[in-house]
């Protein structure tokens, strides 16, 4: 792995969700980074993408588009997170 595109971050996660990523990667025999990386990744990336078409003062009709797009995103985020359990490859 190139670990020069890495960044080591600190973050805080509710006991039971480390837990769950605790028993994932267990089960899966993947490191909790890689599976943080490998849901995390993509999805950050489009959120930030999204936020930044938003212009600071939006509109009604700005955040109605927004919504629209941020539902379109969590579909996304579902169907990666659904391929990351290796569920629906063809």
């Amino acid at each position: 792995m190139n670990t020069e595109n890495l960044a080591r971050t600190t973050f805080v996660l509710d006991r039971s969700t480390s837990e769950d990523l605790a028993y994932l990667s267990s089960r899966m025999g993947r490191s909790r980074s890689s599976l943080v990386r490998e849901i995390l990744s993509p999805t950050i990336a489009d959120l930030a993408s999204l936020i930044r078409q938003v212009p600071e003062s939006p509109t009604e009709s700005d955040l109605e588009g927004f919504r629209r797009a941020g539902l379109d995103l969590m579909g996304d985020a579902y169907s990666a997170g659904l391929q990351v359990l290796g569920v629906g490859r063809e």
